[in-house]
């Protein structure tokens, strides 16, 4: 191949922006609060909401396979079989489906940066729960793992990316670690999922949940959940629905047997609509190319550390290449969340820190306008 035609091959990254209406009024550096929605996204919920304002419910004869569509979008995204994929409506949801997955005398592993909704559910119902500590600058080191197992330790609760410091696990030693020692493991990718490699069959990950409103840039309310299908069959989860289940006749209780896979956890009418934007915020996604918004995010994230090296201004998340992610901690320099805003950057201000959320859809520019107005504010 040419160097004119693996620069064909890349993506427009300028056109690509264009497709995001917000880049109109400011610069948006806060993905890792929530994800920009496309234009081409928009389209589609409203020719969906227009669909189903013209057809009623005659939308239950065309939308289930479309539903079906984006179960094999989202198994292809996270590299599994997609008979283990379910939809929910956000993490938190999704853990209240696992109930019944651990005897209740088991021990969950987990780190001290994970967000709140995969640890309250665990403690809510008295598991014992053993907390591995971060290092003072976020980084989190495996070398002593194993000294935090106990007996009845039965599972391993990661996030692929924490939400507080932006340090990425590596999931493939974590997921080596539990094969060796017998643990189930569970991996919470709301703040990966659309910007890093997924791979849950080949990382030994047991399950993966997911929210869409972030780095998926799908909006609120639907997110995915991954389950290995022997999993499935092996536990007695206690989530049950009217669709949960399969019908010789019309909804009668008859004979009625559990739908096989992780379908059973979609306990009842499909969300159509929020789906089928998740199905096509995937494609769009892989339109672009997955690989490609990785390299793109990288390129960013060097930009940025350069121009904090330039500008000498400390990253608070300053990890290897290996573990970094889109969300990047710098001092705020006392400039505010309001200040930041009068002057068109929307960025997460808090705890005397600036949190950015990088995405694929931001430019070199953006970070160096926000450097310029640090500088100029400092």
């Amino acid at each position: 191949m040419t160097h004119a035609q693996s620069q064909i091959d890349l993506p427009n990254w300028t056109a690509i922006r264009q497709n995001y209406p917000y880049f109109e009024e400011a610069i948006y550096l806060s993905t890792n609060s929530g994800g920009l929605i496309s234009r081409a996204l928009l389209q589609k919920i409203n020719q969906l909401y227009e669909e189903l304002a013209r057809k009623g419910s005659q939308v239950w004869l065309d939308w289930p396979p479309l539903v079906e569509e984006a179960r094999n979008q989202v198994g292809a995204m996270v590299q599994a079989n997609p008979d283990g994929v379910a939809f929910i409506q956000n993490v938190s949801m999704g853990f209240q489906l696992l109930d019944g997955l651990l005897p209740q005398d088991s021990s969950i592993l987990y780190f001290e940066d994970e967000f709140p909704a995969g640890v309250i559910p665990w403690k809510h119902r008295g598991y014992e729960m053993t907390k591995v500590p971060s290092q003072a600058d976020g980084q989190i080191s495996l070398a002593n793992l194993a000294d935090y197992l106990a007996p009845n330790t039965r599972m391993l609760l990661a996030s692929h990316v924490m939400y507080k410091t932006g340090y990425r696990m590596d999931l493939k030693s974590l997921g080596d670690f539990c094969q060796a020692h017998g643990l189930l493991f569970l991996v919470d990718a709301t703040q990966s999922a659309g910007m890093f490699e997924l791979r849950c069959e080949d990382w030994n990950i047991d399950i993966l949940l997911f929210s869409g409103y972030k780095w998926l840039n799908a909006g609120y309310g639907v997110g995915a959940m991954y389950l290995r299908p022997e999993l499935i069959k092996e536990r007695d989860f206690k989530a049950l629905g009217w669709k949960s289940v399969t019908y010789d006749k019309l909804y009668e209780l008859v004979d009625n047997e559990m739908l096989p896979g992780a379908r059973r956890f979609e306990l009842g009418h499909p969300d159509f609509v929020r789906v089928q934007a998740l199905g096509e915020a995937i494609r769009l996604l892989d339109n672009i190319g997955f690989a490609h918004i990785q390299n793109r995010l990288e390129e960013l994230l060097a930009h940025t550390y350069k121009l904090c090296q330039e500008n000498d201004i400390p990253i608070l998340s300053f990890f290897p290449p290996e573990h970094r992610s889109g969300i990047l901690r710098l001092p705020h320099f006392g400039i505010s969340l309001d200040r930041f805003a009068e002057a068109g950057f929307r960025v997460r201000v808090r705890d005397n820190t600036l949190t950015l959320g990088i995405s694929f859809y931001n430019t070199p520019e953006d970070l160096e306008q926000l450097f310029q107005f640090i500088k100029e504010q400092r």
